[in-house]
């Protein structure tokens, strides 16, 4: 049976990764109710970063609230446009509800101007 895909919304917001001393720089190209998609701004990171990698994703969301999200990471990739360097897909550990009340905003203005 086919695996069913979460709905991701796309958007552009900002995003800081830590992994221990490291620290990246990003965006949030879309999200889903447990993952996020980031594309990477400084060369060479996405090579630097592999799946299992645990990571603290920090991103301000347009209502102004700043999340810290604990994460693991599911798959890397290189770029696939001029803008990134790479790219990384991000599993969510125990969504807070901060981010559940964000994600559903965003859900329900994705769906009402589809």
């Amino acid at each position: 049976m086919d695996k069913i895909r979460p709905t991701r919304i796309p958007v552009n917001l900002n995003a800081r990764l830590t992994s221990g001393l490291e620290s990246y720089k990003g965006a949030v190209v879309n999200l889903s109710e447990n993952g996020v998609h980031i594309g990477m701004y400084a060369a060479g990171a996405s090579a630097d970063i592999t799946p299992g990698t645990r990571m603290e994703l920090e991103f301000q969301f347009p209502s102004g609230r700043i999340l810290n999200l604990n994460c693991v990471v599911i798959w890397t990739s290189q770029a696939s446009s001029v803008e990134f360097t790479g790219c990384i897909g991000l599993q969510i550990l125990d969504p807070p509800q901060k981010y559940e009340e964000e994600f559903l905003y965003f859900y329900s203005n994705f769906i009402s101007s589809v």
